[in-house]
């Protein structure tokens, strides 16, 4: 399998000698900006955040950013504009992003509090323009730890909430505005739980998985109205799940397949991280199928990020202190195989995010925030030269 080492001082140059084909940057490099820190793509469109970029050029507090870039007809991902954010309290801006065709949504904080609220964007005649403000509906919840958009469907997950039960909201597109639906809680509720620590959304907006940061649990909810009403139904927890807290999620465009990332897990050493694959029968049950890891490496943090493309061919795995994105193809067997290995140098935390996309769906961007001085930049890989 092909394996591309990118040492610290060319960071910023390409990678030819595999898959990593291209690199992007913040319009404003910083140094201790951490560009690409979380990153979202659907189609030719995606929010990349920048966790400490400044307020602006004039105002050097660090609040934090996110950064629209496209891909244009030539495959190159061009920057677009900064979203705007005009509330001075503003914080953490971007700690958690979502992309879900011509809307995004940015998670902020308040005064570098808890206080927190989902910002929303909507891309009309070309411009991308603030369209709501969702808030936490209390205090101190950290609204918005975790966001998933797919099909119409926007989820907030809140694990704070309820003395740290936490639950996970749902809203759909209805009239150019996301309306509240539905509330997902927990299999087990009660204190603490942090139900909504990780959500994801299948592209088609039908299905949800929630996972929770001190138990493991992870949830699954399909979109079922019923009698003209809109229902989300608990249809079942995840069987065996090995994760205690800080479940990653990904899932498929149909619900079929859900990867449930784990990078604390400590077996056979500490922080080597899995992931677990589960598949959907015919019926709605889901199966464990697969757990894959990489290599059992002491501290690599493999599984901090997961992303699966829409059709489930393809699984990307961020291994984000050990520098290391792995991808995978499924096979006619139904399992998934390494295809590919990239690493970057030591303590430039390659894989802390990842993202399929691009026009034709066949790009992954990689966010690693700590090269160059914490600067950061965004990794393209072609997945057509696996």
């Amino acid at each position: 399998m092909p394996r591309c080492v990118l040492a610290a001082l060319c960071c910023v140059s390409l990678c030819m000698c595999s898959i990593w084909s291209a690199n992007f940057t913040s319009p404003y490099p910083q140094v201790d900006s951490r560009f690409g820190n979380q990153v979202a793509v659907s189609g030719a469109w995606a929010v990349v955040q920048a966790s400490y970029a400044t307020r602006s050029d004039t105002d050097d507090t660090r609040t934090g950013a996110a950064f629209m870039y496209h891909q244009n007809q030539d495959g190159v991902w061009e920057y677009d504009c900064r979203l705007p954010v005009s509330d001075t309290t503003a914080t953490d801006i971007g700690f958690t992003v979502a992309i879900d065709g011509d809307w995004a949504g940015v998670g902020v904080h308040f005064n570098n509090t808890y206080n927190s609220a989902v910002y929303l964007y909507h891309l009309i005649n070309g411009v991308w323009t603030k369209a709501d403000t969702i808030n936490s509906p209390g205090p101190a919840e950290i609204f918005g730890q975790s966001l998933a958009m797919g099909g119409g469907v926007l989820v907030v997950g809140f694990p704070n909430y309820d003395y740290d039960s936490g639950e996970a909201l749902v809203y759909r597109l209805s009239s150019d505005r996301y309306r509240r639906e539905g509330t997902l809680k927990g299999k087990d509720i009660g204190f603490p739980t942090g139900n909504g620590d990780n959500v994801a959304v299948s592209a088609d907006g039908t299905w949800v998985v929630m996972g929770s940061d001190s138990n493991g649990q992870v949830n699954v909810y399909d979109y079922a109205p019923s009698g003209g009403r809109v229902k989300w139904t608990h249809t079942g927890t995840l069987p065996g799940v090995r994760c205690y807290e800080e479940t990653t999620l990904c899932i498929t465009a149909d619900g079929a397949t859900v990867g449930v990332g784990c990078h604390t897990w400590s077996n056979p050493v500490d922080y080597a991280g899995h992931v677990q694959m589960y598949r959907q029968d015919g019926e709605g049950t889901f199966s464990l199928v697969q757990t894959l890891d990489g290599g059992n490496k002491y501290y690599s943090t493999y599984a901090y990020s997961v992303d699966i493309s829409s059709d489930g061919q393809r699984l990307a795995v961020g291994a984000t202190m050990g520098n290391s994105v792995y991808v995978y193809t499924l096979g006619t067997d139904g399992l998934y195989t390494l295809a590919d290995t990239e690493s970057a140098d030591y303590n430039t935390a390659l894989g802390n995010s990842v993202a399929f996309g691009g026009v034709d769906g066949d790009v992954l961007l990689g966010g690693v925030p700590e090269v160059n001085d914490y600067a950061g930049l965004v990794g393209v890989f072609d997945l057509t030269l696996l």
